[in-house]
């Protein structure tokens, strides 16, 4: 919860998905006059509507929300981006009066908004090529091998199959060592907050699983195909027995 003054300026609601953290902020609306930032890295994208936890008709009508469905599966959004957008949200919802309600379960983008971004060189790309060419010509362990002579303490914490953060590592590592280890320490503080961050729980019936589940439910049979659209198995010819030859099954051959 960010304070100014006596009144505060922004309250954050976390915690992984399913446990009701959206309920608890439309219980929230009912009682002072609120708007909504989501805080999770799968609902900003369009078409992510199954097993994402995003807030259904009836709530997002109950409460505005913002930041959602607002990016395509094939675009980046990154926690920068995120910071943005949040802020521009922010203003614009203290402008109309109303306290901004920031509700989610990506600690990185949270820690954004509230803290800031670490400074770090941005990707090389250049240099990823590079490491690319060595990772398929001499192997991934070539590269954990280049890590463990420039930063031995962050290679002791990444597999050599990581190789994502591996070649980001060196990436930070050709800018300054120094970088990496502060870099590391940072994402354990990111990961001990994580443990922290607990959703508000205000009269809420059906929290977790019980109420997860069946929202996934209703969202996997709306975006099911109708019956009619499935393919059949095809019916034997007019006078044919239908029967398969020996040593192949009916459920075997059927689609």
């Amino acid at each position: 919860m960010m304070m100014d003054g006596s009144r505060p300026r922004v309250i954050v609601i976390a915690g992984p998905t399913g446990v009701g953290k959206t309920a608890a902020a439309v219980a929230l609306s009912r009682r002072i006059a609120i708007e909504v930032i989501s805080a999770d890295s799968r609902q900003v994208y369009r078409g992510m509507d199954v097993a994402t936890g995003k807030p259904t008709f009836e709530e997002r009508r109950a409460v505005a929300h913002h930041l959602i469905d607002v990016a395509n599966p094939d675009d980046r959004y990154q926690a920068a981006r995120f910071r943005n957008d949040a802020a521009a949200a922010i203003d614009a919802i203290q402008s109309r009066g109303r306290l901004p309600v920031v509700v989610g379960g990506t600690g990185l983008y949270i820690r954004a908004l509230l803290r800031g971004l670490d400074p770090a060189p941005p990707a090389d790309p250049a240099f990823r090529e590079e490491l690319a060419s060595i990772a398929a010509r001499e192997g991934r362990a070539a590269l954990h091998a280049r890590l463990a002579a420039q930063a031995p303490a962050v290679a002791r914490r990444l597999h050599p199959n990581d190789h994502v953060r591996v070649m980001r590592a060196l990436e930070l590592a050709r800018a300054g060592g120094v970088v990496v280890e502060q870099v590391d320490q940072h994402s354990r503080l990111v990961v001990k907050a994580l443990v922290l961050l607990r959703a508000v729980a205000v009269d809420i019936p059906l929290a977790g699983h019980r109420a997860i589940a069946p929202r996934t439910g209703r969202r996997c049979r709306s975006s099911a195909p109708s019956r009619r659209t499935w393919p059949h198995r095809p019916r034997p010819p007019t006078g044919s027995t239908g029967r398969l030859p020996r040593g192949i099954s009916r459920s075997r051959g059927a689609p």
